[in-house]
């Protein structure tokens, strides 16, 4: 998934989200991100299941390990290690 740019995914996440959940997102962004975000929206097309799994899960990654961001100690240690090399290791 390295080679899909920090636009492209958050294009997939959005269409990901569905329409509703990506409207109040992007209500947050400002002109220029919404513009650049919508025309990357519109390249998208067909994006394979797998594709946006990783998406979501590197989603998913990183907001658990933003919400220890604030905490340190052993918690926040597993979850960035858990976003950094996976669960399996």
């Amino acid at each position: 998934m390295a080679e899909l740019t920090g636009v492209r995914k958050a294009a997939i996440l959005l269409v990901q989200l569905g329409t509703s959940d990506a409207a109040k997102v992007m209500s947050h962004l400002k002109e220029s991100e919404l513009e650049e975000l919508t025309a990357e929206i519109v390249r998208l097309g067909s994006v394979e299941s797998a594709v946006a799994e990783d998406v979501l899960m590197e989603f998913e990654e990183l907001a658990t390990a933003k919400r220890y961001a604030g905490e340190g100690g052993i918690a926040y240690a597993k979850a960035l290690l858990e976003a950094s090399l996976g669960k399996e290791r």
